[in-house]
């Protein structure tokens, strides 16, 4: 089957632009944007890790703003392995799909032991399959505690947007109690032991 291109060829790509200028500067001090060329393979990951990684420790938010396959991902997961290795910080990776939720936890797994991810969408889908809460450490249907080592011993916590905001989607009215038990623990967790 031939795919007629001619349909896509007068469709503009749509780009936002992201500038310091977009932010009240009453209520942020928001730095000028670096702008990082990729290399001549077309990747930027070289270029963005010692951006990423120059101020890590400081309290900040940084916007990557590129496109799709341009290393993004392994510049990210470079830094992150800069946190797992500080018993200060836990990581919390939110993306916009499911799908990427499986992306981050094989790419993850590459170089952080698989024990030391915790993959929301995976432990809930194990709960399903089979209902052998004991495999997941816990002790009633009621209080579903004590939470699973799986939730506590994770340094890298993988899960949608939605998830980490209580936001049960558009496939559901309200978040899940698992869910709703298992974020509230990650919070206790985080302000028991002090991490960033």
């Amino acid at each position: 089957m031939d795919f007629d291109n001619s349909l896509f060829e007068n469709t503009p790509i749509e780009f936002k632009e992201i500038n310091h200028t977009d932010f009240d500067s009453d209520l942020y001090n928001v730095e000028p944007k670096e702008i990082i060329k990729p290399d001549d393979e077309g990747y930027l990951s070289d270029n963005l890790i010692p951006i990423l990684t120059k101020d890590l420790h400081n309290k900040n938010t940084t916007i990557i703003n590129a496109g799709v396959g341009q290393g993004k991902t392994r510049a990210i997961i470079e830094v992150l392995k800069e946190y797992t290795g500080n018993s200060d910080y836990l990581v919390v990776i939110a993306v916009p799909y499911k799908s990427l939720v499986e992306q981050y936890v094989i790419d993850c797994s590459k170089h952080i032991p698989e024990e030391q991810i915790f993959n929301l969408i995976g432990y809930e889908d194990g709960l399903k399959v089979g209902g052998k809460k004991e495999v997941w450490d816990f002790t009633s249907d009621e209080s579903m505690l004590p939470i699973s080592s799986k939730v506590r011993d994770g340094k890298v916590h993988i899960m949608t947007i939605n998830a980490l905001l209580g936001n049960p989607g558009d496939d559901n009215l309200f978040v899940s109690k698992k869910e709703e038990i298992i974020l509230n623990a990650l919070m206790n967790i985080v302000k028991i032991t002090i991490k960033k």
